[in-house]
């Protein structure tokens, strides 16, 4: 019992992952035109939140070792019917592909993943995005559309 009353409250936090950092939040801040089957770097050009400055030119690049969980959503317009497309890369590789389904009738259409990840401190993550309506399509951008990407590490 004498050994509980001792613990401080750092020394407890440090034994369960810390305070889950480093983090960012970054959001697109204006439209972004992706070409017809043309896999396109998302650009996340204003940041919500960078307190360790590990988010930079669209890219997270972490600084620490560990293992990190990462969401991103994407606002894609309506011009026809297509599939809109997004794929995380690590270290410049694709990991898997995320798709959505927009009809004649949306409007738009918000392609979200979250996924976690073992990391290195110099290892990196970017959002990339497709889409095949056979013409040029906008992502939205803006304060308020939730073109997003966001992560912090776990342990």
């Amino acid at each position: 019992a004498s050994a509980l009353r001792k613990m401080t409250k750092a020394n407890f936090v440090s034994g369960v992952g810390g305070g889950n950092t480093p983090q960012f939040s970054a959001r697109s801040s204006t439209n972004q035109t992706l070409s017809n089957n043309t896999l396109t770097k998302v650009v996340f050009g204003t940041e919500i939140f960078d307190p360790q400055s590990t988010f930079a030119s669209s890219r997270f690049t972490p600084g620490v070792a560990g293992n990190y969980f990462m969401t991103a959503s994407v606002r894609f317009a309506n011009e026809s019917t297509y599939e809109p497309v997004l794929r995380p890369y690590f270290n410049g590789s694709g990991l898997y592909w995320v798709t959505g389904t927009i009809t004649a009738t949306s409007q738009y259409v918000n392609v979200s993943f979250s996924f976690a990840i073992t990391m290195d401190d110099n290892d990196y993550v970017e959002i990339y995005a497709r889409q095949n309506s056979g013409g040029n399509l906008a992502i939205h951008g803006g304060t308020d559309v939730g073109t997003v990407f966001n992560g912090f590490k776990i342990t």
